[in-house]
């Protein structure tokens, strides 16, 4: 039983929505979901699941996000197996919907979680812009980030209470 494509994708050409056409089949594969003689339904390596699958990883919440529950990276951000490489799947999504990220643009989570998806969530801003809008109001210990509290993204009440600890070991 062959995986019925998309509307989207016309005959004969690669169902994963690359655009790129595709080969005819040498011989029946149902595996694959190929008829010999017929156009293939995917390119060699390109990924069925992300296309097919893709919505089975998305929990759409009442507060408008879509949250990723597929696999997540080490910094918290949902990604996808693209070939070898690992696709975040926010910028993945983004430029299979509206087209490619223009060079020295990044994404940023309006909604400030990282495992959203949804584009209308997400916006193309500078780098200097997404580090502004992320800025901690408070640090980890619950001092205020004030402009005369900070040092190089810093709390300086920190700083100093952390020197002031480690005189205190050494003079022991």
């Amino acid at each position: 039983m062959t995986t019925p494509a998309p509307a989207s994708t016309p005959y004969g050409f690669c169902r994963c929505g690359c655009g790129e056409q595709t080969r005819l089949a040498p011989h029946d594969r149902a595996d694959r979901g190929s008829i010999a003689g017929e156009p293939m339904p995917f390119l060699y390596r390109h990924s069925r699941r992300a296309t097919f699958f893709f919505w089975d990883h998305v929990d759409k919440q009442a507060d408008g996000c879509w949250i990723w529950t597929g696999r997540v990276s080490e910094r918290g951000y949902g990604y996808i197996g693209e070939g070898k490489r690992r696709r975040r799947v926010h910028r993945w999504l983004w430029e299979r919907e509206r087209g490619p990220i223009p060079d020295g643009m990044e994404l940023d989570h309006v909604c400030q979680n990282k495992l959203c998806i949804n584009l209308d969530h997400l916006e193309v801003v500078t780098h200097a812009e997404n580090m502004h809008r992320t800025r901690r109001s408070h640090c980890q210990r619950g001092h205020e980030m004030t402009e005369e509290n900070t040092y190089r993204r810093r709390c300086r009440t920190c700083i100093r209470l952390g020197r002031q600890r480690r005189e205190r070991l050494a003079s022991t």
